[in-house]
Order: C-alpha cells, then structure tokens, then sequence
C-alpha cells in the first residue's frame, strides 16, 4: 500500500511538538511585530512638533511657488486646482517622511544587519581611513542622486527640449518631484542623529 511518511510522525508525537512549536514561535514573532508596529505609530503621531507644524509650511510653499508658476500658461482657477493638488501630493510625502523617521531602533538594527555586509564593512573602512575616500563615497553618492533625478524627471526633460509651449508644464512637473522628494527626505535627515 501507498504510505504516507507523515504516518509516523504522528504517531510519535514529534510532528504535533514541532508543529506547535513552530506556531508558538509564529505568534510570537508576530506579536513582537505588532509591538514594533504600535511603537512606530506612537512615535509617528507624537512626532517632534517642529516635524508637524512643518506640514502646513511645506503644504503653503509648495501650492504658493506652484500655484504662480501655473498662471503664466493656466487661467487661475486651472492654476488654483494644479497648485492645491501639488500641495496635497507633497504634504503626503512629508507624511511619509515622519513615518520614515519615527522608528529608530529597527533602523539600529538594520544598520547592524549592514555591518555584516562585505561591502558595507569595506565602505566604513574606508570612511575611517582617509579623507579622501570619504569625499569620494560623497561624490559618488551625488552622482547616483543626480542620475536617478534625471531618469525620474526624463519625461519632463525631454517634454521641455522637444516640444514647443510646453516650458512651463515641464518646470511643473519637475518641480513637483523635487519638492516630494525633500519633502521625503528632510523630516529623516532633521531627525538623523548627528555625526
């Protein structure tokens, strides 16, 4: 007959230990998760103020600056809806942004998961050995940013060296991504421990 290999184990008794080990060990990573998770929410909303009432600041700057640069091609109730949906897009990503750096310890973590890493080991070796090395990782670091800036904002490049009339839609757009992008970035680096 056909036997099932299972058979056996259950018989013994080792495959009903293993199999609840293994879901006690799952309902408690899960709950250690969960913990995790209401710790990062409790820092996200009690947030250092300056994060938050930096929202309306970043909401205004970005519907203001986009706002008047529609007006040049738009008629004003056009420029009003383009500059409060900017507003809106770029007060999400700040959003996200405080999310971004609401939780220390997993980013402690992380960082040490790096450290066993061959290739992030060498570049903080590198960092502590010379000058040199380090503005060179800082350069390279630029040169990366700059290029995938110039790959997220191709089609406005290329709308803003190819088509005629379109100056200003192109200068929106590429504004528009660049304020999300500092918008994402500034609440992580105002929180960044210093160096």
């Amino acid at each position: 007959m056909n036997k099932n290999p299972f058979d056996n184990m259950a018989g013994d008794g080792r495959f009903k230990d293993r199999l609840r080990n293994r879901i006690g060990e799952s309902v408690a990573r899960n709950q250690q998760e969960g913990e995790q998770l209401r710790e990062q929410l409790t820092r996200f909303l009690h947030a250092r103020g300056r994060l938050w009432l930096g929202l309306p600041a970043v909401a205004v700057i970005t519907f203001l600056s986009l706002f008047l640069l529609r007006t040049l091609d738009l008629p004003v109730t056009e420029a009003l809806a383009k500059g409060g949906i900017a507003a809106g897009i770029v007060s999400l990503w700040w959003v996200v942004g405080i999310w971004g750096s609401a939780d220390r310890r997993l980013a402690k973590e992380k960082v040490e998961e790096d450290d066993e890493n061959p290739l992030s080991r060498w570049i903080e070796r590198q960092k502590q050995r010379s000058v040199i090395a380090n503005r060179l990782l800082r350069g390279f670091g630029v040169l990366l940013s700059v290029a995938a800036l110039v790959a997220i904002c191709s089609p406005q490049l290329e709308m803003l060296f190819t088509e005629d009339g379109q100056t200003v839609h192109a200068v929106f757009g590429i504004l528009l991504k660049l304020f999300c992008a500092g918008a994402l970035a500034l609440p992580v680096k105002l929180t960044a421990p210093r160096e």
